[in-house]
């Protein structure tokens, strides 16, 4: 339960809850760095499925993505028995200024992880999370499976902001 209202919590960050109506993109928490646009279908090419297999196990296939919020792009990879899932998603932060609250110091295993970059953490609240802010962008890559770990992710993480450039 608690990793479901913590992914939630995140959930609502980053979808701009509580957000005033006359607050204007990228005010909120300090001024963002513009980002270029990033779609879903891009953060997909990343991983071919043998490649997103390396992390999670055999996946369905290609990754899924998702833009079901404003200027949050999500590429999912999944085991067919949906117990493991490789999942990459980069926000916005100007257009998100929520997101700039990231990360939830309070969720379970966090620790920072400065040699990411800006704001670089690990934690586990439904599988290791690993995300930083780069370029205007918050980018994370989680882990849900049994057997990942903190390394896991960061490795993970790593490769993306290695193939996004």
């Amino acid at each position: 339960m608690k990793r479901i209202m913590l992914a939630g919590a995140a959930a609502c960050l980053l979808a701009g809850c509580g957000k005033s109506a006359d607050t204007p993109p990228g005010k909120a928490g300090g001024e963002a760095a513009a980002a270029a646009p990033v779609s879903s279908a891009a953060l997909c090419k990343l991983f071919t499925a043998g490649e997103a297999a390396a992390w999670v196990g055999p996946v369905t296939g290609t990754g899924t993505g998702s833009a079901a919020m404003p200027n949050v792009a999500t590429c999912m990879w999944n085991t067919s028995d949906y117990r493991s899932r490789l999942t990459v998603t980069v926000v916005n932060l100007a257009d998100n200024p929520n997101a700039s609250q990231l990360p939830l110091k309070k969720a379970r295993g966090f620790r920072l992880v400065p040699e990411l970059g800006e704001d670089g953490f690990v934690e586990n609240s439904g599988g290791w999370l690993a995300g930083v802010k780069r370029g205007g962008e918050f980018v994370s890559v989680q882990i849900a499976s049994p057997t990942a770990t903190a390394d896991q992710a960061i490795a993970a993480l790593r490769e993306v902001i290695k193939r996004r450039g």
